[in-house]
């Protein structure tokens, strides 16, 4: 009997331990179902709204590219020219520079050519130089022609 109850007690301490290993599975297993449903309760606000508004933006999106697809429309922008008004011009001397003044200073250098080398080149001068013969004579600063780049338009005199 001795035996027996050696197993027999073996076997007790056996369930016991067993019965106290599902009794600590259920325990975690509603241990982690708590868990879960704690979280979920306490951001199931933040979910439910970031939801809300998944769909929201959804709706918009898709709402957006249907009426996009179903009214094809063209845009024709027309732009109507005002005229400028008169004198808003620019004046542009033909002549960039006094010929007769730069033949009496150089007479040698007194093509157009000659000139616009000389001086188109950018240089170190006074102001002054550009008195005499830089500056077109005063009586054409006076004459008014139109020009275009067109050929559509033809030159004008502004002044009569």
């Amino acid at each position: 009997m001795c035996c027996v109850y050696k197993t027999t007690q073996h076997q007790m301490k056996r369930n016991v331990h067993e019965v106290r290993e599902q009794k600590l599975k259920r325990v975690a297993k509603r241990e982690k179902s708590d868990r879960i449903f704690k979280y979920v309760s306490k951001h199931i606000f933040g979910w439910s709204i970031s939801a809300i508004c998944t769909l929201g933006c959804g709706y918009q999106a898709l709402t957006a590219l249907q009426t996009y697809l179903e009214h094809p429309s063209v845009v024709s922008s027309t732009y109507v020219k005002e005229a400028a008004e008169f004198p808003g011009v620019t004046i542009c001397p033909e002549n960039w520079y006094n010929m007769t003044q730069v033949c009496k200073f150089w007479p040698r250098n007194c093509t157009r050519k000659d000139v616009m080398q000389a001086y188109s080149l950018p240089k170190l001068v006074t102001l002054s130089e550009f008195r005499f013969y830089g500056q077109p004579l005063l009586q054409s600063l006076f004459r008014c022609q139109m020009m275009s780049r067109t050929e559509l338009c033809q030159p004008f005199d502004c002044v009569k």
